[in-house]
């Protein structure tokens, strides 16, 4: 959904905290974070695993935005955005099982 129509579903007001330039690169973070935090506890594979496949997937929603008629676009710092959550949840979980091992 266009970010310009999130105030059509918001009832409770919460577009407000979000509303200064590039807000939408914070959600990006938190949500491949998540994904990339999951992903590591559900497949044993190599560490650059970890980040390639989540990686793919947003590089594919992105260039799927680019193409598909819904008033979206390609966009490199969504990106950018979701590469650091990416990061960051690798380099958590792996200093996590580092610690207990």
């Amino acid at each position: 959904m266009p970010g310009n129509q999130l105030n059509k579903i918001d009832t409770v007001g919460f577009i407000d905290l979000f509303n200064f330039e590039n807000a939408d690169k914070i959600v990006h973070v938190c949500m491949f974070f998540g994904l990339a935090f999951l992903y590591q506890f559900l497949k044993d594979k190599p560490i650059f695993y970890y980040f390639l496949v989540p990686f793919f997937i947003s590089f594919l929603i992105e260039i799927l935005q680019g193409i598909m008629p819904f008033g979206r676009s390609f966009d490199w710092l969504d990106l950018i955005a979701n590469s650091i959550g990416i990061l960051l949840a690798v380099g958590l979980v792996q200093s996590i099982k580092k610690a207990k091992n």
